[in-house]
């Protein structure tokens, strides 16, 4: 990140051959104003990355405490992949604004070097026009021929010009060499600027290269990063539901699925955590024994009773269902997390994550179910007795209902929902 934040800072610098551009004299002025250009806050870039994963996760649940190893590994790699995406175009868009800067200056320079070299050009020309002048009235006056050096240089015009021959000459070669040293002095002015406008150009164009690289390599980092993300933030969001919620025996999606239940009966008062003690009697929220619930509620390996064949202790139950639940074709069993006898299913089957499957395997369907068959006789279950009564036909025994209400209200601690 160190490394990241020097490039930033040195495409956000004033450009250095700023000052030597155009005019000298206005040097102060251009000084100000780059200090001014560095004074100006960095653009606010924001990739999003971790709010768009977490975007992803149901509302229901989005503020719950999870936590597992791989949601910490998942969070780390969005943070990471945020962080990279934000520097990168951070330093992209510096890089764009300090191109067209130097892009400028480079053209300004062109400019001011084209001057000073036409300008060059014109002092050579004189330079040696003068020195042209000065050896032709060496050689007129060395041979003359009786002619004054006036008439040979000005014509006839020169024979009406007062004084000596002598005195002319000497006037004539002073201005000529006063002409000529002007024109020396213009031509050394005029080679500096062509040597200055040179090393600035030749650096400004090195800039220019050096700077689009950064934008190129930062512009290739994120098209290797960006496409990424998506997945990451699926992989998140997935790593969440099936995360234990913080200081609870459940995974996100369990608890996303007690409380959806809920929201689809809301005139009979019923608490998550009454759904949630059911959960954990029957099937300890869908991972007895090798399940596991995936992040879209199905229960994996599916989670299957014994036959309910009428042995000793045991319900006769032939089969309802041809084994489309149970897999046993001879006798019923209690299917899914809230272990509903085929049958029963068939009765009150719920469509609780809106897939357009009915699945008692599956935390949303079988809760929702669940919730509706507890409530099929009373729209009071805030009542005690009355929400004993609604366990009791879940289950026809004390015990059962002493454990689901001892879950309920160890859950109610939880403060969720």
């Amino acid at each position: 990140m160190a490394t990241a934040a020097l490039a930033i800072t040195a495409l956000l610098l004033p450009i250095s051959a700023s000052a030597s551009v155009g005019n000298a004299e206005n040097s102060d002025d251009t000084l100000e104003a780059d200090n001014l250009d560095a004074e100006e806050p960095e653009p606010a870039i924001s990739a999003e990355v971790v709010a768009g994963a977490e975007a992803l996760i149901p509302q229901r649940v989005r503020e719950v405490e999870a936590s597992s190893r791989n949601l910490t590994q998942l969070r780390a790699e969005l943070e990471h992949l945020e962080e990279t995406i934000v520097t990168n175009r951070m330093i992209h868009e510096a890089a764009v604004v300090k191109l067209a800067q130097l892009q400028n200056q480079r053209d300004t320079l062109r400019a001011d070097l084209s001057a000073a070299r036409n300008s060059q050009l014109e002092a050579s020309f004189r330079m040696e026009r003068h020195r042209g002048e000065l050896r032709s009235l060496a050689i007129q006056a060395y041979m003359g021929g009786g002619r004054s050096s006036e008439s040979l240089i000005y014509g006839a015009a020169g024979a009406n010009v007062a004084g000596s021959e002598a005195v002319i000459v000497g006037q004539v070669e002073s201005t000529l060499r006063r002409n000529l040293g002007l024109a020396q002095a213009d031509f050394a002015s005029a080679t500096t600027d062509v040597n200055r406008y040179e090393a600035d150009l030749l650096t400004t164009l090195e800039e220019i290269s050096d700077t689009e690289h950064q934008r190129a390599a930062a512009e290739a980092e994120l098209a290797r990063v960006e496409p990424t993300v998506p997945r990451i933030q699926e992989q998140y969001r997935d790593a969440y539901l099936v995360a234990n919620v913080v200081g609870a025996n459940f995974s996100v999606v369990a608890l996303d699925a007690y409380l959806g239940a809920v929201e689809t009966v809301p005139h009979c008062r019923i608490s998550w955590t009454v759904l949630a003690g059911i959960g954990r009697v029957e099937s300890f929220h869908g991972t007895f024994g090798r399940s596991q619930p995936r992040p879209n509620g199905v229960v994996s390996p599916r989670i299957i009773g014994i036959a309910l064949d009428g042995s000793e202790g045991v319900a006769l139950i032939n089969d309802t269902d041809g084994g489309r639940y149970d897999g046993d074709a001879t006798y019923d069993r209690a299917v899914g997390p809230m272990q509903f006898i085929p049958s029963t299913w068939r009765a009150w089957s719920r469509d609780g994550n809106g897939d357009g499957i009915r699945d008692p395997h599956n935390l949303y369907d079988a809760t929702a179910a669940a919730a509706a068959y507890l409530c099929k006789n009373s729209s009071r279950l805030d009542n005690a007795v009355v929400l004993r009564s609604a366990i009791l036909s879940y289950n026809q025994s004390d015990v059962y209902v002493n454990a689901v209400l001892g879950y309920h209200n160890s859950y109610r601690r939880l403060n969720i929902g």
